[in-house]
């Protein structure tokens, strides 16, 4: 996997005000966490961004480069996204070795239309979304793809069912559900107007004088 490059700023200040100051000026608060402990950054938001979009939701490796020339080979562990805004708050770091194994999480992307679909008119279930994987900084990838074109109704498909990348290795249970193909729910009749009319009119004497005695 090829290694991005992010500019970084180390900043002394922290909290909510700091935040508030660096957000006015275009920055984003990020920390970075390693096994020498945890650092506070600042990220230029253009740059970052773009950044992002280029890896389209992946997993990535991302070069930290800060003012001192120090540089820091991470990942991204977390994001903080406004819900109204869509302005991205905080992004946590997670600092990797070369050589050195690293758990991570990466997405997990289903390919192709399932036949239960296709064929019997099945409704697809996706249950997962990304998954936890341990390998070498070298062997990460984007993601994991999982074809469902095979799979019929009533039929699902688990994390076992993944062909993994040499040198990956998946940390959960190999039989969670990825996505499966269930039966389509059949529709409630819903009786026309007028028949619902119909019924809550009195059809004899004796039901329409029970009726006004009700009143």
């Amino acid at each position: 996997m090829d290694t991005l490059s992010l500019n970084v700023r180390i900043r002394e200040a922290t909290g909510r005000g700091s935040s508030r100051r660096i957000r006015k000026e275009g920055e984003i608060p990020a920390v970075v966490y390693g096994k020498s402990g945890s650092q506070a950054l600042s990220v230029n938001e253009k740059e970052f961004r773009q950044l992002w979009k280029s890896i389209h939701g992946g997993a990535a490796l991302i070069e930290l480069k800060d003012e001192s020339g120090k540089d820091r080979l991470t990942t991204v562990k977390d994001l903080q996204i406004h819900p109204i805004k869509d302005s991205i708050l905080h992004i946590d770091f997670n600092e990797v070795i070369r050589g050195e194994a690293m758990t991570t999480t990466v997405p997990v992307v289903i390919e192709g239309e399932a036949e239960g679909v296709k064929v019997d008119g099945g409704v697809l279930s996706v249950l997962l979304h990304d998954t936890e994987i341990k390998t070498l900084p070298r062997n990460l990838p984007e993601s994991l793809v999982i074809d469902i074109s095979a799979l019929k109704l009533g039929e699902s498909t688990h994390l076992s069912d993944i062909q993994l990348p040499e040198g990956v290795e998946l940390t959960g249970d190999p039989e969670t559900v990825i996505a499966t193909v269930g039966h389509p729910q059949p529709e409630e009749e819903v009786a026309p107007a007028e028949e619902v009319a119909a019924d809550s009119v009195p059809t004899t004497r004796e039901e329409a004088e029970a009726a006004k005695e009700a009143e």
